[in-house]
């Protein structure tokens, strides 16, 4: 089985280019689809973090497709202040979990607080 580990060495040190997106990609869906048939329907998706914020799948594709652009060798494609080298491993498994999991939007909980 695959980890979080081995999908990291996927995406390798510095760069992200688009063959090792692609690679990560598909670790990241063999990783989480057996964990995704196993989730109750209606379930919500929390993340942990510094403030209370929710984002809609349209705007996580939409970073996720900047990220793309980007590791294919847009130059103009991240505008974004976060480097998206540091970014590409947690923005792709909350990506594929959205999409593979049909949540709508993800949820980032206050510190301490649990779903």
């Amino acid at each position: 089985m695959c980890s979080l580990a081995g999908i990291r060495d996927v995406l390798g040190e510095g760069h992200v280019s688009g063959a090792s997106l692609e690679g990560a990609i598909a670790a990241v869906e063999d990783l989480i689809m057996p964990i995704l048939r196993e989730v109750p329907a209606g379930t919500q998706l929390h993340a942990g973090g510094p403030s209370v914020a929710t984002a809609p799948n349209e705007g996580v594709e939409h970073l996720f497709n900047d990220l793309a652009d980007h590791a294919t060798g847009s130059v103009i494609a991240w505008t974004h202040r976060e480097d998206p080298d540091a970014l590409a491993l947690a923005l792709l498994i909350v990506r594929e979990v959205m999409h593979h999991g049909g949540f709508r939007h993800v949820a980032r909980l206050a510190d301490g607080e649990e779903s």
